[in-house]
């Protein structure tokens, strides 16, 4: 009620009320902005609305770019009579025809469906998380109980597909790391980094052990965990890759707080979402892109590499994928890159 009430006085009163008018801009799926900049993949930068644009060009779209495709590839699957997949249910194991599923499937191919696995598919989600992903969703839209099943299950791999197939070089970095990670992790050592604004990360998944707490009542189990316990690989590697991007993202994040603070500029930011007044909008947004391009001018996964081999002298870490033709200056100008 009282943001009602705000509009209703900045538009009343535009000059006084209109310029205090909290608004806000959302990055065009950050993940993948920022795996555009470290491969300087220019099809990838130009679907996340890292070039410049026009005043009248409406900002892309990638979450419906893959809400489209998946939705090709399932009407291509209808057809698909002689494929079956099995599954389980409470009363016993069902098998229904591809081509039934995918035509359960296709009215649900579509952006609010597959945001959130398409966005998590850049941070590591598994099959059976984007599965239940999906299957919240189709909770929500009150799809049938027996066919939330093999509908998630089968949207999930079609999707997970799709954000591979359209973001080659994001996957090539996603397992470049999770390799490098791997080799770290076979000498017992956690993987260590230290993030673009310069905070040490240290990821803390290790072997669990265990102490038995015996008292006059009871006996307590307690989980015990330090760091002479070995690496848990799994999650050393699998959380390596999110992980270093999700420090990327902050590191932007917080350098485009210091520059507003260093300019008298309000700023808040939730995430992805940076907030500011209409009156500083558009100043908001050019410290955020020149922020992003001091951020990317340096290859940030060369840069890992040489803290990596700094850290691990004694381990020959593999090459950085190869870098694409996207110029990074491009950025500055993109006026939909937070919109």
């Amino acid at each position: 009620p009282w943001q009602f009430v705000a509009a209703c006085m900045a538009i009343a009163n535009p000059e006084e009320h209109g310029s205090r008018l909290p608004v806000s801009a959302d990055g065009t799926c950050n993940g993948l902005q920022h795996y555009a900049a470290m491969t300087r993949d220019a099809d990838i930068a130009a679907w996340v609305n890292m070039m410049p644009s026009g005043p009248s060009d409406a900002p892309r779209n990638f979450y419906r770019h893959v809400a489209e495709v998946t939705a090709s590839k399932v009407r291509a699957d209808m057809d698909k009579h002689g494929e079956t997949m099995k599954y389980r249910t409470a009363d016993g194991e069902r098998v229904r025809t591809i081509a039934e599923i995918a035509g359960l499937a296709l009215p649900y191919a579509i952006r609010p469906v597959v945001k959130q696995p398409t966005m998590t598919k850049l941070y590591n989600v598994t099959p059976t998380g984007a599965r239940k992903q999906i299957r919240g969703v189709l909770v929500d839209r009150g799809v049938k109980e027996d066919d939330r099943y093999p509908i998630s299950k089968y949207l999930a791999g079609v999707v997970l597909d799709t954000v591979k197939e359209l973001c080659p070089a994001a996957d090539q970095a996603m397992d470049w790391i999770k390799t490098c990670a791997r080799m770290i992790c076979e000498r017992n050592r956690p993987v260590t980094w230290t993030t673009p604004i310069g905070l040490p990360v240290v990821q803390p998944y290790r072997c669990e052990s265990s102490v038995t707490v015996r008292t006059i009542a009871q006996s307590l189990k307690l989980a015990v965990t330090d760091e002479t316990l070995p690496v848990k690989m799994r999650r050393q590697v699998d959380g390596s890759a999110p992980n270093f991007v999700h420090g990327v993202d902050a590191s932007h994040m917080g350098f485009t707080a210091i520059r507003c603070r260093k300019n008298d500029v309000d700023f808040l930011a939730t995430h992805d979402r940076y907030f500011s007044h209409s009156a500083t909008k558009e100043v908001v947004g050019r410290f955020n892109r020149q922020e992003f391009w001091i951020l990317h001018r340096d290859s940030l996964l060369d840069r890992l590499r040489d803290q990596w081999q700094r850290l691990h002298p004694d381990i020959d870490l593999p090459p950085t994928p190869e870098k694409g033709t996207f110029d990074i200056t491009n950025v500055l100008e993109a006026a939909g890159f937070f919109n």
